[in-house]
């Protein structure tokens, strides 16, 4: 990814005013279960260690990715990377470069929610047919 490419990317959104860096890219998302059906939407990547200096708590793996989805009203479902879908070399800060080991091979993956009631499981695909569903990647 050209250096360019590198700053439009890595957006500097914050956690909650929190000045911990993320990044934010277009996904389809998909609920796993029946009939569920795809929707493209912003996904915000993160680390557990990121996640534990947002919150302040030693709730989350430091060395695990998760997937933010906010919804009205500040709510948010916090997805950890489904117990199937380790990915080696992501590091203890979530950027472009984690996002591309991430989704290199498989252009979907599936996460579950952390938060909230219930064990809901959601696919992320930021790749189809070997190319970005963000246009700006």
């Amino acid at each position: 990814m050209r250096p360019l490419q590198l700053s439009i990317f890595i957006i500097g959104l914050l956690f909650a005013g929190t000045g911990i860096a993320s990044i934010e890219v277009q996904c389809e998302v998909r609920e796993e279960r029946l009939g569920a059906f795809s929707i493209e939407r912003s996904v915000q990547f993160a680390t557990g260690m990121e996640l534990n200096r947002a919150t302040g708590t030693f709730q989350f793996d430091s060395f695990e990715a998760y997937a933010l989805l906010w919804f009205d009203y500040g709510e948010v479902a916090i997805l950890e990377l489904g117990p199937l879908e380790t990915v080696l070399g992501i590091g203890t800060t979530f950027d472009v470069r984690s996002l591309e080991t991430m989704f290199r091979i498989r252009g979907s993956r599936t996460f579950v929610q952390v938060n909230g009631r219930g064990d809901r499981s959601y696919e992320i695909t930021c790749k189809k047919y070997g190319r970005w569903v963000d246009p700006r990647l």
